[in-house]
């Protein structure tokens, strides 16, 4: 059986700073009253489609990335809810070879410091192939910069930490200010709908006859449920500086 597999992946780097005074307890809820916030965003994002048949893959994976941005966003606040918008600002990598990538993410969310609960809109537009030589191509070459690729994905996310020094609105939202770096193990439960399209194949032609049925294939809409864990880390540097991450793993549905 012959079947196409897609795999969208994105992971965003944000920075944050935190003004306050220097002595608190472990987590400052009075800053959960009213939070304004402007930070600074880059994510990664890539496409990847691969080959089975019979469930063994054919030819190379084709690889489409997004050339890098640097977005800026505001949040606001309000003691356990908020919400953001980041919308990209520059190119950080020459244009012409990876053309240009366009952003926009917008959030709703309630936070403590044990649950917390995501509803996200994100659209992404601007891509170029990843791995042209693998198709006889080359860097920067006009058929392999996609403008007309756009991803959609819709979804939420649902997390629930164990620890009592570890806060889930300070690390991921910056809702409140830490004082002490502490770390904790979660769960999560993830519901999204991502889209995939473009106005002609994502199939390089040099490959299209490999793929038979899926030669002309130009993306779809999948719905995906997955649960899994990990481990938050919340590092406090100084009296107004942190840095917050979250390494997780899961097995999802689609």
């Amino acid at each position: 059986m012959r079947k196409i597999i897609l795999i969208c992946f994105l992971l965003i780097c944000t920075g944050s700073y935190a003004a306050g005074g220097k002595t608190a307890p472990v987590n400052d809820e009075s800053e959960k009253d009213i939070n304004i916030r402007v930070f600074a965003k880059s994510p990664l994002q890539n496409i990847t489609l691969s080959m089975y048949v019979d469930d063994e893959q054919v030819g190379d994976d084709i690889e489409y990335d997004a050339n890098t941005t640097m977005d800026m966003g505001v949040s606001a606040s309000y003691k356990y809810f908020g919400g953001s918008f980041t919308l990209s600002s520059e190119s950080l990598d020459d244009e012409d070879k990876y053309g240009k990538s366009e952003s926009k993410d917008y959030q709703f969310y309630f936070y403590t410091d044990h649950f917390g609960a995501d509803i996200y809109y994100q659209k992404y537009k601007g891509y170029y192939l990843a791995n042209p030589s693998a198709f006889g191509y080359s860097e920067g070459d006009a058929d392999t910069l996609r403008g007309d690729l756009k991803v959609v994905n819709i979804g939420t996310n649902l997390y629930y930490s164990f620890s009592e020094d570890y806060s889930l609105s300070a690390s991921f939202k910056q809702m409140e200010k830490s004082y002490k770096s502490a770390g904790s193990w979660l769960v999560s439960l993830s519901l999204n709908n991502f889209g995939v399209k473009g106005d002609y194949s994502l199939i390089p032609v040099m490959v299209q006859s490999e793929f038979s049925d899926f030669a002309d294939y130009r993306g779809g809409n999948y719905m995906n449920v997955s649960a899994g864990g990990g481990y938050g880390y919340l590092m406090v540097l100084g009296d107004s500086i942190y840095l917050g991450g979250a390494l997780m793993v899961g097995l999802g549905y689609m």
